[in-house]
């Protein structure tokens, strides 16, 4: 009886800080001053204010405002939204910003593959996406911007991306790499992605003609 009673306490506490941790994370519009939103606390002496390493926390003002003991709270917040996140957060692509790559597109227009050589990482979306299982990336050139798979950037540039998952640079920075969740979440499509890219390194020298390569680029979706 006392055991049942003892587990029912540590799951209500639980339960407790996990709905802490979703309702402390939130768009920071129309705030009152000298709030913690956490502890639900006013008056507090000194308010921190955190925001989300991504497009939420950089366009959409989003993250924490907390006092000095929640802080672990908003800790394990960071942490959670990061493992869960079905995009990579900005600092595992810091390196990469200012980088010149190269990809192709098909063009419907003109039924046919072309080749852009001067698009870089967008620095506003987030860059790194799981888009129908696959991981996809936000590309931009001039005024232009789409997101291509992750396939099509290894494929023409292994100088900045490697040959293997393990030359990866978004996952060598990532914090929680080596997290039982984010593996489970992230690792297999990288992986999946560096196996489609050495396919197309496979059938392109075979001569295959270029026609047959814009009908499977066309049929794939590029890479």
């Amino acid at each position: 009886m006392a055991e049942t009673y003892v587990n029912h306490i540590i799951k209500e506490a639980i339960t407790n800080i996990i709905l802490k941790i979703h309702c402390s994370y939130f768009r920071l519009t129309f705030i009152k001053q000298h709030k913690c939103y956490v502890c639900r606390t006013y008056n507090c002496k000194k308010i921190y204010e955190d925001h989300s390493d991504d497009m939420n926390g950089m366009m959409h003002f989003c993250g924490w405002l907390y006092c000095k003991r929640c802080k672990p709270i908003v800790e394990m917040s960071n942490t959670y939204i990061e493992l869960y996140s079905k995009h990579l957060f900005k600092y595992t692509t810091n390196c990469l910003q200012n980088k010149r790559l190269h990809f192709s597109k098909f063009c419907k227009k003109i039924q046919q593959t072309i080749h852009i050589r001067n698009a870089t990482l967008c620095d506003i979306y987030n860059t790194f996406t799981i888009i129908n299982g696959r991981i996809m990336v936000f590309v931009q050139w001039g005024d232009q911007g789409k997101y291509i798979f992750f396939s099509n950037l290894l494929y023409y540039n292994p100088d900045i991306f490697g040959y293997h998952i393990k030359e990866c640079k978004p996952l060598y920075y990532c914090t929680y790499k080596n997290h039982p969740i984010w593996i489970k979440n992230w690792y297999s499509k990288f992986k999946y992605e560096y196996y489609i890219a050495n396919i197309w390194r496979y059938i392109t020298p075979k001569n295959i003609p270029m026609v047959c390569l814009d009908k499977i680029l066309d049929y794939w979706g590029d890479l």
